[in-house]
């Protein structure tokens, strides 16, 4: 009861993060939405969004596995708030998490493949 409360109030977390992020991308403020996935990231993961950034494809993956600082269920809602992210590096690790959730049988949204063609388009991957 207690984990399933804490890994709620997570997802949340990010998904108020990703409801600032996308709200400043429709105002046209890019930068300010950028400065707030940033923040948000930093205060969800404590990590910033460079070293995010920095992870390896195992790295990345480590953040939603067992004894990861997010349950697995948010590998979903991490890779929408880094799609948002202006890097590619970002991008990628969000390409990553989605192909990750899909494969581990994770609950994914209706249009996860469209997320992720339109990922690998602009990120130039072929598949």
């Amino acid at each position: 009861m207690f984990q399933q409360d804490y890994v709620l109030r997570q997802i949340q977390s990010l998904i108020q993060v990703l409801e600032q992020v996308l709200f400043r991308k429709r105002s046209d403020q890019p930068e300010e939405a950028q400065d707030v996935l940033a923040d948000g990231l930093a205060r969800s993961l404590g990590m910033g969004l460079p070293a995010l950034r920095r992870l390896s494809r195992d790295e990345t993956l480590a953040l939603c596995a067992p004894g990861g600082p997010l349950p697995g269920d948010a590998a979903v809602t991490l890779a929408d708030l880094l799609s948002e992210d202006s890097s590619s590096d970002g991008r990628q690790r969000a390409l990553w998490l989605y192909d990750w959730a899909l494969a581990s049988g994770q609950a994914v949204p209706f249009d996860v493949h469209e997320r992720l063609a339109s990922l690998r388009a602009s990120l130039g991957s072929p598949r």
